[in-house]
């Protein structure tokens, strides 16, 4: 009895002690935030954007907005006669669809894809894409893009849209009808179209610099949400689509739709293969939407006409309306706890041919940190030829060998699992970016060990030490590796290879207090120390470091990491800022000095005038490493 009541008087202590570093913990971090500047430390609306790259929190809103009259608009001055029976027609569809869209009848649908395809024959080019200025084109493009915008708009908002494969429609008539979807140059298998949102206004402002441009067709945002299609993926993926309309040239043999009479239904009921003897009274094929991939593709062929395509490839980084609750700080506070969000992620399936980028952030961060950057890099067109973007998120308050070793099997899993066969040349091209912490963590990845990790804190020998099989296998997955072959080039953005200040500073100690560390960890330390008395000096004989103890510019760890040496066939760069510096005058990015992000033997070195946690977004930054990857592909 005695016994349970200290055990849970112990249990209430430490309870309480938890909740009073977690207080602590915030009031450091509002300490941090004002001294440096820093956005990302202090949580922000800004800072909770949505880690889209990772899962989308909400579902994206459909375009609800109604829009002035087209048809009013285009008749109030036009000539009598238009000179042409079917933009004659297109016009009077387009009416009866906008009424019908008011009246809030899905009979809307079928107007509008009428009198898109209506305006279709009327369509001209120029050289650059886009229509004359000649009035019948001029109003056939209008009608068109409307049309075509109001179609998927409404389709979504009825519920009678399924991306996979088609749009049901409701004639004027009661009789039913359906748009079959065809995809078009994307990495993502037509089961992967899960459900299709419109892009509605007012998103741009959630990104810096936001991407799109003019052209035919209707930018939409496609949601991916099967969590086990793909190893390295988060459970919902949003990715860009542009959808174009056409009318069917003939009936669709391989895919029939039947609209089912049960007003609970959400979707169409779509059967492929289904023949028309098994179905009955089909719907006619009207139309084919093809939904193409903007990322890749730059024209599409409409009437015989090459048209640029219309494009929003930062839509999917955009378009949430509810910040994601990122765990950033119980990451850092906590590091045992699980967290579904770490470990590598792609934003795409693996595409052959295409060499991985791998972005790694910092401490007190996240994947999120990428996001702008990512957008930036995703407006490029040959970028998207050449590179796919993955992503490593690990729990900051872990000492970076630890976090190194989980994504250096992270690293070789995928390989392995993408290239079983290691056909593919453009994986063992790999290039790897990390900012801040993130930045020691990917040296981590290219170079030998030896024994001068182990080394820095232990003075014997692993095979001169009295260990479990557990406490070696651990040891050794820490402290001695080798350089990843695939590898080749690494970006360093504001990376302390020599510490920073704020480690050593009262805000760094008391935030490296606060770190509780798992119990099993502290439980394998003590057992090592009375297995091999003496073993350890320093810090090692009190706790198990934190990862601001290993920032600390006299930490052996990281003294012993700075001297490694960089695989002979991997090139490095650094990218440093010095836009604040410390209080004693050294400059510096407000936490790491200019000197400290140095790395010796780096192929190119760029200094720009801004704050650490700016750095990942700095227009000068998107320049400098356009021209790295630029440079990584002529090599």
């Amino acid at each position: 009895m005695v016994l349970r009541v200290n055990v849970i008087g112990l249990q209430m202590i430490e309870q309480r002690m938890r909740v009073l570093q977690f207080v602590l913990f915030w009031c450091l971090v509002f300490v941090i935030g004002f001294a440096t500047g820093c956005r990302s430390l202090h949580p922000s609306v800004d800072s909770l954007r949505p880690n889209l790259l990772h899962r989308l929190a909400v579902p994206f809103p459909s375009a609800e907005r109604r829009l002035p009259s087209l048809y009013a608009e285009l008749t109030s001055d036009a000539p009598d006669s238009l000179g042409d029976s079917k933009l004659t027609e297109a016009l009077e569809s387009l009416r009866l669809a906008e009424e019908t869209e008011r009246a809030l009848e899905p009979q809307c649908l079928a107007h509008y894809a009428r009198a898109a395809m209506e305006s279709l024959p009327v369509l001209q080019a120029n050289a650059e894409g886009q229509s004359r200025e000649e009035e019948p084109a001029t109003m056939a493009w209008r009608i068109y893009q409307r049309s075509l915008s109001r179609l998927t708009a409404n389709a979504i908002k009825f519920d009678r849209f399924d991306p996979q494969r088609g749009i049901a429609l409701i004639t004027e008539g009661g009789d039913e009808a359906w748009i079959e979807v065809v995809h078009s140059g994307f990495p993502w298998a037509s089961e992967d179209f899960a459900k299709a949102y419109t892009v509605p206004e007012g998103e741009q402002n959630r990104l810096r610099r936001y991407w799109a441009t003019p052209g035919i067709g209707v930018p939409l945002v496609i949601q991916k949400t099967d969590a086990d299609a793909y190893p390295f993926m988060g459970p919902v993926v949003p990715f860009a689509a542009t959808a174009i309309l056409r009318p069917v040239m003939k009936k669709s043999e391989s895919t029939v739709m039947s609209i089912s009479d049960r007003t609970d239904r959400k979707s169409p009921v779509l059967n492929a293969g289904a023949s028309s003897e098994l179905v009955g009274s089909e719907p006619s094929a009207v139309g084919v939407l093809e939904l193409h991939n903007p990322v890749c593709t730059e024209q599409v062929a409409v009437e015989e006409q090459t048209w640029q395509l219309a494009k929003d490839v930062s839509a999917p980084l955009a378009l949430a309306q509810v910040g994601l609750d990122r765990d950033n700080y119980l990451d850092f506070l906590m590091p045992g706890r699980e967290d579904e969000s770490l470990g590598l992620r792609m934003i795409e399936p693996y595409q052959p041919g295409k060499i991985p980028i791998v972005f790694v952030h910092g401490l007190l961060s996240d994947r999120i940190t990428w996001v702008e950057l990512a957008n930036d890099l995703r407006a490029i067109p040959w970028f998207n030829r050449r590179y796919q973007i993955w992503s490593f998120q690990y729990v900051t308050g872990e000492p970076f060998v630890r976090s190194a070793a989980a994504m250096r099997k992270a690293l070789q899993d995928a390989v392995a699992y993408c290239d079983p066969e290691q056909s593919d040349p453009a994986l063992s091209e790999m290039v790897l970016v990390g900012h801040s912490m993130g930045g020691l963590v990917s040296k981590l990845q290219i170079t030998s060990s030896g024994e001068a990790l182990w080394g820095s804190i232990a003075n014997r020998p692993i095979d001169k030490i009295d260990l479990t099989m557990n406490q070696r296998e651990l040891i050794d997955r820490l402290f001695h590796f080798e350089p990843l072959p695939f590898v080749k080039r690494v970006v360093f953005i504001g990376s302390p290879h020599q510490g920073s200040p704020f480690a050593t500073s009262w805000v760094g100690r008391v935030g490296s207090q606060l770190v509780i560390q798992p119990h099993d960890r502290t439980v394998m330390l003590h057992a090592v120390m009375k297995q091999n008395p003496g073993l350890f000096d320093g810090q090692l004989t009190k706790h198990l470091p934190t990862s601001v103890d290993l920032l600390r510019p006299d930490n052996a760890i990281l003294a012993a990491t700075y001297e490694l040496p960089v695989n002979r066939v991997v090139q490095v760069h650094t990218i440093i800022g010095n836009g604040k510096p410390l209080k004693d005058g050294t400059p510096a990015d407000g936490v790491v000095p200019v000197a400290s992000a140095r790395h010796p033997g780096a192929a190119s070195e760029k200094i720009i005038d801004t704050i650490h946690t700016e750095l990942t977004h700095h227009p000068e930054t998107t320049a400098e490493l356009v021209r790295i990857l630029s440079r990584h592909t002529s090599d």
